[in-house]
This record gives C-alpha cells, sequence and structure tokens, in this order.
C-alpha cells in the first residue's frame, strides 16, 4: 500500500488479525520506534505534494507480483505432534482501470499456498487460497490516498467447496498530521471466517530522513533504508496466514477427528529484506530471518498447535507494466 508517499511494499492489512496478533504487533511497533529514536537517523523525504491531480503520471498499470518463503524445523510445543517446516507461495497479477477524475478501480487474482512438512500427525499438509483481488482507490498524485479492498475467493485445504468461501475485507486511509514527516494510518479489516469478523488496525508512518523512515503499521512493521532509487533494505517483522476451510483433521495422539473445521494460521517473522530496482519494471527481493513461531487455531473448539520458531529465507520478483 501506498499512503501518499514513495514508499515501496507497504500493504498492511493483508495477514490475519486476532487480538493476540494485534497486542504483539504494537510491541513491536514500540519497539521499532525506540530504534529508530535512538539511530538519530532518518527517513527518506520522497514523499510527494498532496495536490490532488488527475493528469498526473500514475504507476504502470499491471502489476505481477511472486514471492515464496521457506521456514525451516520446528518442534511443536505439544511433543506428540513431532515437528514441522513450511513453506509459503503467494502470486499476484492485477491491473487498474480509470473510473472518474481520481478514483481509480484495481482488479485482478491471487493464489496463495502453505505447504507444511515433517511428522505425518494428522493436522493439514497444505492451506490454499484462491481469489479475487479488487480494490477501489482515490489517487493523490502516484499513491493510494484511500482504498477498499475485498478478496472473494475460496480459503481450503484439499478441496473446493461451497463453504470454504470467504470475502476478506480491508478498508484504510492515510491522514498527514505533520507535513511530508508524520501520518497516521487507520482502517478496518474482516471476514466472515476471521476471529473477532472485525477489527480496527492502524499505525504511523514516521519519515526522518531522505534514507531512512518507521513504518510502524502492522502486520509489517520496518525500519525501512534506501540509500538510492534502485536499493531499498527492510529491518522489521511480518505477519503470514490466513483463515480456511479444512477437509479432515485429526487432533494428535486425542484421536479426536474434525470435519470441515475453520483453522487460522499464523507465522511470525523478523528479519531483513533486500528490494533491487534496478531493471526496468523489474523488482527483485530477498530475505532472511527467523520466524518466532507458528501456530495453527481452531479456535471454534479452543485447540492451538504451536510450533517453535526456525530460520526462514525468502525469494520474490515483482514486474510491473
Amino acid at each position: 500500500m501506498d499512503i501518499t508517499m514513495n514508499i515501496r511494499a507497504v500493504d498492511p492489512w493483508k495477514a490475519p488479525l486476532s487480538l493476540k496478533t494485534t497486542r504483539a504487533l504494537l510491541t513491536v511497533c514500540a519497539l521499532g520506534g525506540a530504534m529508530l529514536q535512538s539511530s538519530q537517523a532518518g527517513t527518506p523525504v520522497v514523499i510527494t505534494d498532496t495536490t490532488v491531480s488527475s493528469t498526473t503520471e500514475l504507476p504502470p498499470a499491471d502489476h505481477f507480483h511472486v514471492e515464496s518463503t521457506f521456514t525451516g524445523t520446528g518442534s511443536f510445543r505439544d511433543k506428540s505432534f513431532g515437528h514441522s517446516d513450511s513453506s509459503d507461495v503467494d502470486i499476484t497479477y492485477t491491473h487498474r482501470f480509470h473510473l472518474q477524475d481520481n478514483w481509480y478501480l484495481r482488479a485482478g487474482a491471487e493464489y496463495e499456498r502453505f505447504g507444511f512438512g515433517g511428522t505425518a500427525n494428522g493436522l493439514p499438509s497444505q492451506l490454499q487460497s484462491v481469489s479475487a483481488s479488487l480494490a477501489l482507490h482515490y489517487m493523490v498524485r502516484q499513491h493510494v490516498a484511500l482504498a477498499f479492498e475485498v478478496h472473494p475467493g475460496f480459503y481450503f485445504q484439499n478441496n473446493i467447496r461451497t463453504d470454504s468461501f470467504d470475502i476478506p475485507w480491508r478498508i484504510y486511509t492515510a491522514i498527514p498530521v505533520r507535513d511530508r514527516k508524520f501520518y497516521i494510518v487507520i482502517g478496518a479489516a474482516g471476514a466472515m471466517n476471521q476471529h473477532p469478523p472485525v477489527l480496527p488496525v492502524g499505525g504511523i508512518v514516521w519519515v526522518w530522513t531522505d534514507q531512512l523512515r518507521l513504518e510502524a503499521v502492522f502486520p509489517k512493521p520496518a525500519i525501512v533504508y534506501e540509500p538510492s532509487k534502485q536499493w531499498e533494505f527492510r529491518l522489521g517483522g511480518e505477519i503470514a496466514g490466513g483463515d480456511f476451510r479444512t477437509d479432515s483433521v485429526i487432533l494428535g495422539n486425542t484421536n479426536v477427528r474434525l470435519n470441515n473445521a475453520i483453522v487460522q494460521y499464523v507465522e511470525y517473522r523478523a528479519g531483513v529484506k533486500a528490494t533491487y530496482a534496478g531493471f526496468k519494471g523489474v523488482e527483485l527481493s530477498v530475505g532472511a530471518g527467523y520466524s518466532l513461531g507458528r501456530q495453527m487455531d481452531f479456535y471454534r473448539i479452543g485447540f492451538q498447535a504451536n510450533t517453535d520458531g526456525g530460520a526462514y529465507c525468502q525469494l520474490g520478483c515483482a514486474i510491473k507494466f
């Protein structure tokens, strides 16, 4: 998400947001702010003028993005479940249509798959989603100032069924508090199978110098350093996951079998990421860090399967034309 400034790869609403998640991310944001203050360095003042102009050149209309993450083996805290590793592949394509004045529609499709290896313990070996991506944007210069997004689709384990259909949504905006220096991001996110179904979300963006800024906007808070137009480096956290309809699940050695249950999967990551944009229309990224833990939460019956942390690596490519 762009918030009236030239900030790449900020999409603070694509993640499951439980109450535990919210508390954890507020802590991360507070720590990030303290780190930035102690560094006395800064963020690039690359914020654009907020004057509305429908004739200003916009970013490329077509956007294709693929990103893959692999997380190493971690043991379940309940030893009867053994151990597990995980992989995450996310593929997205969208196209922007001009509606009227500064209003635009972005439409496309997305596929995401979480895969799990390790001990055969009855838990899902994969969780998938196939969805449309629809967004109504109000553009200020080249950036999104107000957005409403919906992602209707199927969120499932192996079999697509009517009861795996869901409509995750989010609405957000950025409010300038201090010209070209400080912004408050506010919004809400929800889905039929999310727990709880609606949550207020937000954060801040603090522009410190031309090269350094704080993006304390969860679920991807980060300190961002841009030494040039070609390079971007991020140090921060990330939450990945979603809510999915499972098929048949056996809860470890309890012999309790669940059919068509909802599971909320969450993975907490902290690490570094480098993005290179030196090729016209192409951005390449690589990241690495540590997964603080993974969780499968069958919240409707009060059961959780938690995995200890493990190292992760990440590769990504975005093509804009």
